[in-house]
């Protein structure tokens, strides 16, 4: 702290008395080398505030760490004094923010941008993070891409973002350059490969020459007849990789460059690897990316269908999450694997929320003995709709899929999958029709008149719907106010709970 501050401010020196609070954020923890390092780490620095804290009375101390594997924290009790706070995606408020500083002096251009996202020309689940959006911006700024031929995923989105740091295109490098662009691609993807199986992203100067002689013994790669030169040219290209002088580290400059090309270095005859991983965060985003490769392509997808059970809540909740990313990237399936998918995630759907029933209902704890019902319901719903976030699952097969679902009674669907299917419909084609159907399910809850009353007020100034209906809906929803209105104020387990109906 000493040392930063005095390097950033013409000499000054440090002096704690004279702040009243000093706050340190710590960014992307999880990219310290591998987990006993990381924890090394968190300790220090939990050992830290401690001294602090005894030895300033007067100035405050705040620690705010970032990270992705939140579990990894969880499950070694590393900063039990800690509150976790989870970051949501990006609105488009805080987009147009972020892109008008990566596209300074052009609002017309921003606002542009920014006008796809409204537009739904973007998927939600591509650009609402800074780090996609920030590569979207900066290609968009570049003239390297056009707002009429936008990356469809992630892995293309990254894809067009190495080619241009990598100079692909550059024709002034002479006629063999995109040879060499991709033995460098796949030069990186080999480095990549080798640090995420060892778990860590940073790697000695030493340990990344042996590698690179491995690889030109195995591969035979021209642009490593010259191993210095090489490492000099990546130097340059510091968007994609960093080479540190003072210490001699090297690592790629941002994790999910890692993971990006860690992808590309798998094919078909490894993927196996991803199954046995599947419940590893670790692997989650080098899974997307992959499929993201060759978005037609559903074998690894059903492959993952029949060869990976989730077993328990977290694994559900986790299951959803990977396997819905990696359809949204795998958009160029074919109709009868995308039924196929949809169908699988419906069902996980239906066993998460059964399954938290259970588990909650024996431990007398959770979502259920804190939430109100209808912040239950509503919690529900939009985990639902952000597992269908992408324009993709917009799509009229996959929204056929879903109208197919809502009707199948026979399934045995809980009555709030049903309600998040109704709902995603309904907002997706701007038609409350699909209410109107969820609600003809037969032994509704009478809660759900209240709910779906609201959403179609909602909806009724943009969709089409019979003024008959919505009277008669207006009028049920009424009569047993005085019910729905307990139920809304009361936790949510004296109501869902199968043993309480």
């Amino acid at each position: 702290m000493t040392n930063f501050y005095t390097n950033n401010s013409n000499g000054e020196s440090l002096n704690v008395d004279d702040f009243s609070r000093i706050c340190i954020l710590l960014d992307g923890i999880d990219e310290i080398g591998n987990n006993e390092e990381r924890e090394r780490f968190i300790t220090k620095i939990s050992t830290f505030q401690k001294w602090f804290l005894e030895t300033y009375k007067l100035c405050k101390l705040q620690i705010i760490f970032s990270t992705r594997d939140i579990d990894f924290i969880e499950e070694k009790n590393l900063l039990p004094d800690f509150e976790k706070i989870e970051l949501l995606p990006f609105d488009v408020g805080q987009a147009f923010q972020l892109v008008k500083r990566l596209i300074p002096g052009s609002k017309i251009k921003a606002e542009s941008f920014i006008k796809a996202i409204k537009d739904s020309q973007l998927s939600n689940s591509l650009t609402r993070t800074p780090m996609a959006l920030s590569l979207m911006a900066i290609l968009y700024r570049e003239e390297e891409i056009d707002l009429e031929e936008l990356p469809a995923n992630i892995t293309e989105l990254y894809n067009k973002f190495t080619d241009y740091y990598l100079n692909r295109w550059d024709t002034t490098k002479g006629i063999s350059l995109q040879y060499k662009f991709e033995e460098t691609k796949n030069i990186l993807a080999l480095i990549a490969k080798d640090l995420h199986i060892q778990e860590t992203t940073v790697i000695e100067r030493d340990v990344l020459i042996d590698i690179l002689n491995k690889i030109k013994k195995e591969y035979g790669y021209q642009e490593l007849n010259d191993i210095d030169q090489f490492l000099n040219n990546l130097k340059e290209r510091s968007g994609v990789f960093h080479y540190n002088e003072k210490n001699g580290k090297c690592m790629f400059s941002h994790q999910a460059f890692q993971e990006y090309f860690v992808s590309i270095a798998y094919d078909d005859s490894e993927e196996d690897i991803f199954c046995e991983y599947f419940f590893d965060n670790w692997w989650s985003n080098v899974m997307i990316f992959y499929s993201g490769k060759q978005p037609k392509r559903d074998v690894f997808l059903k492959k993952v269908i029949k060869t990976v059970v989730p077993t328990n809540t977290l694994q559900n909740f986790a299951y959803l999450r990977l396997l819905s990313k990696c359809f949204q990237a795998s958009y160029l399936m074919h109709n009868n694997s995308k039924r196929i998918l949809t169908e699988r995630l419906i069902d996980t759907f239906d066993n998460l929320y059964k399954g938290i029933l259970v588990e909650e209902e024996k431990n007398e704890f959770g979502l259920l003995y804190t939430l109100s019902t209808i912040d239950f319901i509503v919690q529900f719903r939009d985990f639902f709709r952000s597992l269908m976030s992408s324009k993709h699952f917009n799509r009229e097969q996959v929204l056929e899929i879903l109208k197919d679902r809502l009707k199948a009674y026979t399934h045995k669907y809980a009555d709030i999958i049903l309600y998040c299917i109704a709902y995603h419909i309904s907002y997706s084609e701007v038609d409350a029709k699909y209410l109107e159907e969820f609600l003809m399910v037969p032994n509704m809850d009478e809660r759900w008149q209240r709910i779906c009353f609201i959403d179609i007020i909602k909806l009724k100034n943009r969709s089409k719907y019979d003024e008959k209906s919505f009277r008669k809906l207006k009028k049920n929803q009424l009569k047993y106010r005085i019910y729905i209105q307990k139920q809304f104020r009361e936790t949510a387990y004296k109501y869902l709970l199968p043993s309480r109906l």
